[in-house]
């Protein structure tokens, strides 16, 4: 921990920042009209207290911090920028320039973030590198909402020890480099994962990716999208991401924004001036030159600069609190927004959770203070982590929190009924609350931990012995039109599954399905058989381990 003390900014564009600090001051903005070469630079007035509502932490900043990694997946980040160099992450694991892979990572020389793209776009094959430099001007915007320096120059971004980690995907953009983005993130250590870019289609290579960052602690922020309706972009459509919306200086939903029942929170997205990336200018294909402020910033629309508006406020969090899960950071945005019961200023009337603004509009302030309020909640194990042997379960408090607590456990993914496992009467932050024998048991298992401050849960998967088994069908029994293949895959070095087939006139099997999910008797894949020949059919389960493959097959007849 570090003390550091945090003053009102002194940045000489800090008043164009008004999501940061509203008062109805005039501020650079765009008059948007539909074409090129058509819209008009201005000052504009918005309306006052319509912000994040971060100037308590200007004024009663909290002591202690940590520093806390934030990776900014996208086009890469002008490192160099001097209103971020000093926030940006340098990899301690790594000797610059000596062209070996010193950390171990397969990445050679990622002192500041790895480029998965390259930067000249093609079809067929991207070329990474070790320079995520930005020459498209994306990634160094949003790096700058989350932490620009607060320095007496330029902008200003979230107080705390906070650093940004490169990471650039662009201009190539494949699913796959985003799922690669996202490992490496976590990997790095990153607490905190900004995701302003989208796919119309919902990838199981994704989410998994996603669901692993996850299970290392960190929170996955995603813009929701700029089509002003209800389309559902992924990684924002996947329902453990926190999804983030755009709202204006008025205090409503910007027409751009998209929105849904997977619409979490809200934040600014409209005139938001923050870092422009050297020899780069992200509107030049349409208006040229008119957004960019004092050579080394910019303006820029949409929902992308609305969610690392979030990130940073998740990461600034962290850093006061270190011991928080990503569960719980998320749980205080939401539940801390101000609520927009009109989201788009038509005269309606929703209060709490809309489809059109989620829980409301970010809130800093508040936030902290709910982080103020008691509460014990469960740091260790974290919800979706594989585990085996003795579990360790350590607690965290927020508020000076010691009193009566208790732990129960519940058996599969909705438990009925709970056990008790052990009560303790003076509770608080601890590493060690309390350690469960998981035996020989496998599958998935809730905690429950109980206090006078609330309560908290964890689903965790465990595994101990290996299982590899098809289930359903049974071996020779007959089957019409659709297969539910149904099996178990999981072990202590388990790594994925496989499942095939082949009918009598085949000699190879034909793949049917494939994933690194863990299986505890669950539906692997509805088969649907209408084109597949009555007859015998031979079904193939293999379980890969790290240094094994374990396989069951089954033959049905299709009649």
């Amino acid at each position: 921990f570090k003390l550091q003390s945090y003053a009102w900014p002194a940045d000489s564009l800090f008043p164009h920042q008004w999501y940061l600090h509203n008062t109805g001051q005039e501020y650079y903005g765009i008059i948007r009209i539909t074409g090129s070469d058509n819209d008009t630079l201005v000052l504009k007035q918005g309306m006052p207290g319509e912000d994040i509502r971060i100037t308590p932490v200007y004024d009663a900043p909290p002591g202690d911090t940590a520093e806390v990694l934030v990776g900014i997946i996208d086009t890469g980040v002008d490192y160099e920028h001097p209103d971020l160099a000093e926030h940006v992450y340098h990899n301690p694991a790594e000797i610059p320039g000596d062209g070996e892979d010193n950390d171990h990572n397969g990445l050679v020389d990622d002192v500041v973030g790895w480029d998965f793209s390259g930067d000249e776009f093609s079809t067929f094959e991207n070329i990474p590198d070790n320079d995520p430099a930005d020459t498209i001007g994306h990634g160094t915007h949003l790096a700058g909402l989350v932490a620009a320096v607060q320095n007496d120059i330029g902008i200003a971004g979230y107080p705390g020890r906070i650093k940004i980690l490169p990471v650039k995907i662009f201009p190539n953009a494949l699913n796959s480099l985003g799922v690669s983005g996202i490992i490496y993130a976590a990997d790095m250590g990153a607490r905190v994962i900004n995701l302003s870019w989208g796919f119309p289609f919902e990838s199981n290579i994704l989410h998994e990716a996603l669901r692993y960052a996850l299970r290392k602690g960190c929170l996955p922020v995603a813009a929701a999208g700029n089509f002003g309706d209800s389309r559902v972009v992924y990684p924002a459509g996947f329902a453990e991401i926190l999804t983030v919306g755009g709202t204006d200086s008025d205090g409503f939903m910007t027409y751009f924004s998209s929105y849904g029942r997977h619409l979490d929170l809200s934040a600014p997205a409209r005139d938001i001036l923050s870092l422009r990336a050297a020899g780069t200018d992200l509107y030049y294909d349409s208006e040229p030159g008119l957004r960019i402020i004092a050579d080394k910033y910019i303006l820029a629309d949409g929902t992308s600069m609305a969610a690392p508006l979030v990130a940073g406020a998740a990461a600034m969090i962290f850093s006061f609190a270190p011991a928080l899960t990503a569960d719980r950071v998320s749980q205080l945005l939401c539940e801390s927004a101000d609520d927009m019961v009109d989201p788009f200023n038509e005269g309606l009337s929703l209060p709490g959770f809309d489809s059109l603004s989620g829980w409301g509009r970010l809130n800093v302030g508040q936030a902290l203070n709910l982080l103020l309020e008691p509460t014990l909640s469960l740091s260790a194990p974290r919800s979706d982590e594989v585990v085996s042997g003795p579990v360790v379960f350590s607690t965290s408090a927020t508020g000076g929190y010691a009193g009566p607590a208790a732990l129960y456990m519940g058996e599969g993914l909705n438990p009925t009924t709970w056990t008790l496992l052990y009560q303790s009467e003076a509770a608080t932050a601890a590493d060690t609350f309390y350690v469960w024998d998981s035996g020989d048991r496998n599958g998935y298992f809730a905690f429950r931990l109980t206090s006078e401050a609330g309560s908290d849960r964890v689903d965790i998967r465990v595994v101990n012995t290996v299982g590899a088994e098809l289930t359903w069908p049974l071996d020779g029994q007959e089957v019409r039109y659709l297969a539910q293949i149904r099996g178990r895959a999981y072990g202590p070095d388990y790594d994925s599954v496989v499942i095939a087939y082949r009918t009598a006139v085949d000699v190879d099997f034909h793949r049917l399905f494939g994933g690194t999910e863990y299986f505890f008797d669950e539906v692997f894949y509805d088969w649907h058989l209408r084109d597949i020949p009555p007859g015998l059919v031979e079904i193939a389960l293999t379980a890969y381990f790290d240094a094994s493959a374990v396989g069951d097959t089954i033959t049905v007849t299709l009649r």
